[in-house]
């Protein structure tokens, strides 16, 4: 395999494991507002098939890294917890159907979550070094906060005076609405706190989208001006060693005249 493919492989890999991490925290959401919120049949069953596909893509990109890992007992001995990841919720949901408690697939969806966030720091070691770089990090963690406490908020200012929000699928649609700035207007607050909630959604979702963008046009623009002085040093060092080897063959030259002149001068005395 030469060094291009490798490369192309390598950055195909890298934007899959991005993709994996912006669904694994999404999912991450969706598990939380499972665990601690009362949500309809038929929103738990989408999010079971949400949560199912991306534990498949978890366990795809587990056996990439694995094959890829050149060291792989070390990468098992710390990436077991991917396969804890990659198990899907609806395998330990079963159990509810089986014993009626709902203990052991609480507990299994909190060990998942924990799981889903260490394996973001193992396969994603290179978004988090952007996310140090540009702050990005930061930013995720803002929007997921203000999305998940301000769609629990917003249900209990509006649930009971809004006929609109009934439950807290209707409270999270707002959010998403509210952060995209989108606006379809099916669902208006009528409380003041309410509008409070949805303000601070719309102005953290514009904020974000502005920053974000600056920060990878600013991280873009570093990368280009650093691999231009990489450049530059690298002709820098071309120059010097051609004058180098100018100067040493010019030495070689005058050395060679110097003795052809000297055993002439020698022949002449004869």
């Amino acid at each position: 395999m030469n060094d291009n493919l490798k490369k192309n492989l390598g950055e195909l890999i890298q934007v899959a494991v991005t993709l994996l991490i912006i669904l694994i925290i999404a999912d991450i959401i969706l598990l939380l507002a499972v665990t601690f919120f009362s949500l309809e049949p038929k929103t738990i069953y989408l999010i079971s098939r949400f949560d199912f596909l991306v534990s498949i893509f978890t366990f795809l990109i587990f056996l990439v890294s694995l094959n890829r890992s050149k060291d792989k007992k070390e990468f098992l001995r710390k990436g077991w917890v991917i396969l804890v990841a990659s198990i899907p919720v609806a395998i330990i949901w079963g159990f509810k159907g089986l014993t009626g408690s709902m203990l052991i697939p609480g507990a299994f969806d909190l060990v998942k979550i924990c799981a889903m966030i260490v394996t973001v720091t193992i396969v994603g070691h290179k978004f988090l070094e952007l996310s140090k770089e540009t702050g990005l990090g930061y930013g995720i963690i803002i929007v997921t906060s203000v999305f998940f406490l301000g769609s629990v908020f917003f249900f209990f200012a509006e649930h009971g005076v809004n006929p609109h929000v009934q439950n807290f699928e209707d409270s999270f649609w707002y959010m998403i609405v509210s952060m995209t700035t989108t606006g379809y207007g099916d669902i208006v607050p009528v409380t003041g706190i309410g509008r409070i909630i949805g303000t601070i959604g719309m102005l953290t979702g514009v904020g974000f989208a502005s920053y974000a963008t600056a920060s990878i046009a600013s991280l873009i623009f570093r990368r280009l001006k650093k691999e231009r002085e990489n450049d530059i040093e690298k002709l820098k060092k071309l120059s010097e060693n051609f004058q180098s080897e100018r100067k040493s063959e010019e030495d070689e030259i005058k050395e060679l005249l110097k003795e052809i002149i000297q055993k002439m001068d020698e022949n002449d005395g004869e």
